[in-house]
């Protein structure tokens, strides 16, 4: 706040003009639901596996290029594309070498066919797990949410649900990160000296 004189000198005074300056206002974060937040990782895990899926179709369209390549060295060496035009010994050889060349470049797609296989399954994992590690998270906020109420003042509703929370959470010690677990346990430490009823399993304090 800044406090400025007016000048009305030509009513001989001056008289004080206050002047409050807004302050900008802090942008709140956006509140993302949990229906949004499965959106955009569902769009983000998509597009990490169509990246991942144009390098192999890279691979795939360079290994066809090199079998033309060679499939055009035959044809300009035996100077036809019809072996059947070619005495018999060297049909022989103009398939041979054209069979070898095909057999090159199906074993090497075979490769990046078996290659993609096992990056999807990877990628499928990898999502399940940040799927489920979210899960987590928002359980673990959820239930540090319960911090903040006063469990003399809570009906048994409120009650219930701490305990559920605290049960669904319990069974998901092992699978926790471990940041999780350092997370899960402070919370467990605050709703208890709030006068929460704590449940701990035995992986709790792992």
């Amino acid at each position: 706040m800044r406090l400025h004189l007016m000048d009305l000198s030509v009513f001989n005074y001056l008289i004080p003009l206050t002047i409050v300056e807004q302050m900008p206002k802090r942008k709140r974060e956006p509140n993302i639901d949990e229906a949004s937040e499965e959106l955009i990782a569902s769009i983000q895990d998509a597009d990490a596996l169509e990246n991942g899926l144009r390098n192999f179709k890279a691979e795939k369209a360079t290994i066809q290029t090199v079998f033309e390549d060679a499939e055009n060295d035959i044809l300009a060496e035996f100077k036809t594309d019809d072996p059947q035009t070619l005495p018999e010994r060297d049909q022989i050889r103009f398939n041979t070498k054209l069979k070898f060349e095909e057999g090159l470049r199906d074993d090497r797609l075979q490769e990046i066919n078996e290659k993609i296989s096992e990056y999807k399954q990877k990628h499928f994992d990898k999502c399940t797990s940040r799927k489920r590690q979210r899960v987590v998270d928002r359980q673990i906020a959820e239930c540090e949410e319960f911090i903040h109420e006063d469990p003399q003042d809570s009906d048994w509703k409120l009650i219930g649900k701490v305990k559920h929370v605290q049960i669904v959470l319990n069974d998901k010690v092992g699978a926790m990160s471990s940041n999780q677990k350092q997370k899960y346990a402070n919370v467990l430490t605050e709703l208890k000296k709030k006068g929460w009823r704590v449940l701990r399993t035995h992986n709790a304090d792992e």
